[in-house]
């Protein structure tokens, strides 16, 4: 979490529009309460920093996720954070209790009931579902690929934004997370940067 507050520092002095860190996944949740309630423990106490850091970074703050099936502390802290953040700069989500087919399922959810509200029928519906006003982002990372047979390497993090990453352009790191460096970032965004989108084609 440390180092988290220390990338979003670097964030803000490169004027990164957006990020988001992905901090809980649904898969998390089933691991015993041995392990999660000390992180739960962490996750507080990031989130408790967060208004003080929205106000120095200048960064807005969102918790994304089924903050339902969190313990109520961490969801309170989550909208807390929310709820005190006040910089108008970059934006920041936090995923908690996120998964992707999770995110589907809820969205789903949602529309199938607004649309039902609206007197909108099965086959009116259908037409409907769809995923505009998703961005696709264009990096998911740092991410660190687990060793493969040769030199292959696939994201690990297949949950994050499913549909939305379709045409993400990902990059891949050496370092775990908390020796990731200020110049590892730096020379993930010279990637990027020398990459030519093609968007499938």
């Amino acid at each position: 979490m440390a180092k988290l507050q220390e990338f979003l520092g670097w964030c803000q002095h490169l004027e990164i529009p957006a990020i988001t860190a992905w901090v809980l996944s649904t898969d998390n949740l089933r691991r015993p309460a041995e392990e999660l309630d000390p992180y739960y423990a962490v996750l507080v106490e990031l989130l408790d920093e967060i208004p003080r850091l929205s106000e120095r970074l200048n960064f807005s703050f969102q918790a994304i996720g089924s903050l339902d099936l969190l313990p109520s502390t961490l969801t309170a802290a989550a909208k807390t954070a929310e709820q005190h953040s006040v910089g108008t700069g970059f934006r920041v989500n936090l995923a908690l209790g996120y998964g992707g087919r999770q995110e589907i399922v809820d969205a789903t959810r949602s529309l199938v009931t607004e649309l039902a509200a609206s007197g909108v029928d099965a086959a009116g519906m259908a037409e409907r579902i769809d995923t505009a006003g998703i961005r696709a982002p264009v990096r998911l990372g740092p991410a660190r690929p687990r060793p493969r047979h040769s030199n292959e390497r696939r994201v690990e993090a297949v949950g994050l934004f499913v549909v939305a990453a379709a045409y993400a352009e990902c990059v891949f790191v050496d370092p775990y997370w908390p020796a990731f460096r200020r110049v590892d970032f730096l020379r993930a965004l010279r990637d990027y940067a020398r990459r030519e989108r093609r968007f499938g084609q």
